[in-house]
């Protein structure tokens, strides 16, 4: 029995290492993929007679490069011990996503010499294709935010890990914010280029969508926890941000079909219901902000298994807000991408996008702290 036992540990321990290995392997692996793709955008040189071709190449480099993230974060199996190594690949992803927003822009800046002795014809797909490379490159920074909050979720060792893991963290939120900020300027002399007309067709389902984030947001700032039943209330709350999350993500992929066979024209409506939905999503993060202040109150008189089960329901939550807003920023993206008339509304959805950005830091900045606080407890309770 005894030999069993020992066998058992030794081949868990092992697949643990394997584990720890295969995860590391794969950001590395990804991180080489975002340097070659670095330099092959750093490297182009565009031309009025060949514009479009090495900007569709780029484009299905850092496509590929995006669903290598998605396919390595749904791989993600719990429970997973970090370790410094792991935090090390997962930052240097973070960086490079921004260093790749830098290299972008160059592209626009070339873009918009070639304006004027380039057919219009070609100059609006290499437009388009310089637009789209912009939203993959803030693709790739969600998706890399969504593999760092879902580590997290599923980490066996917070409590060890606590002070490493909120430098990554601060890497982190240092990083989006400038890939954000490039991106947007990246896209603001894009649209410095082209002129159009307008009108479009969401604004039903945008402003549902923000009724129904305003009612829970509402609905988690009035829970009142109690240190007996706070892990099953976190759990409702949990379940109610990840049901209002498939919603927002589904109107984002209903959105992603529509680009594909469709065009819209925008209106200045539905621009502010786009803001307006990062709005939603601050009021969300403020309601999430009180209810973790109240788990932080009540800790010292919450048994230990109660207190880790409401933290890891907690990061999970705090981990759906953030998905909501990378999918409100794509939505974005997407909605300029589809657009007849950038041209016309240029100004307004140059100052949507900063609005939006300037929201989004807010709930990120929120969320950050949330983590932070969740991780402290961790380390200062001694769990797991």
């Amino acid at each position: 029995m005894m030999k069993k036992l020992l066998q058992t540990l030794i081949l868990a321990t092992l697949t643990l290492s394997w584990a720890h290995a295969a995860l590391k392997d794969e950001l590395l692996i990804i991180d080489n993929d975002m340097a070659l793709l670095d330099h092959n955008i750093s490297s182009t040189t565009l031309t009025a007679q060949t514009l479009c071709a090495p900007l569709i190449k780029i484009n299905q480099e850092a496509k590929a490069i995006t669903q290598a993230m998605t396919q390595t974060t749904h791989n993600l199996t719990a429970p997973i011990s970090l370790d410094n190594d792991t935090l090390t690949a997962l930052e240097s992803l973070i960086t490079r996503a921004s260093t790749l927003s830098s290299s972008s822009q160059l592209l626009s800046a070339q873009l918009n010499t070639l304006q004027p002795t380039t057919d219009m014809g070609i100059l609006r797909d290499g437009i388009t294709a310089t637009l789209q490379l912009s939203a993959e490159i803030g693709t790739m920074a969600d998706r890399i935010g969504a593999m760092a909050d879902k580590i997290l979720v599923m980490a066996d060792n917070i409590g060890l890990m606590a002070d490493r893991i909120l430098v990554t963290q601060q890497i982190q939120s240092d990083n989006l914010a400038t890939t954000q900020n490039t991106i947007l300027q990246t896209q603001s002399n894009i649209l410095t280029i082209v002129s159009i007309i307008e009108t479009d067709s969401y604004n039903f389902n945008i402003n549902t969508l923000i009724a129904q984030g305003d009612l829970l947001a509402a609905k988690i700032m009035a829970t009142i926890l109690n240190p007996w039943t706070m892990a099953s209330q976190m759990e409702n709350l949990k379940n109610d941000t990840t049901a209002f999350m498939t919603d927002i993500k589904n109107f984002q992929n209903n959105l992603k079909s529509d680009l594909q066979n469709n065009t819209v024209y925008i209106e200045e409506l539905s621009l502010a219901s786009l803001t307006n939905m990062t709005h939603m999503l601050m009021a969300l993060s403020a309601a999430a902000e009180t209810v973790s202040g109240s788990i932080n109150a009540l800790q010292s008189i919450t048994s230990s298994r109660t207190l880790e089960d409401a933290l890891k329901n907690m990061f999970v939550m705090v981990a759906n807000i953030n998905t909501m807003a990378d999918a409100i920023l794509e939505m974005g993206d997407t909605i300029l991408l589809m657009a007849d008339n950038i041209g016309t509304q240029a100004e307004q959805i140059i100052l949507m996008q900063e609005a939006q950005n300037a929201n989004i830091t807010i709930v990120q900045s929120a969320i950050l702290g949330i983590q932070q606080m969740g991780i402290g407890i961790f380390a200062s309770r001694n769990l797991y």
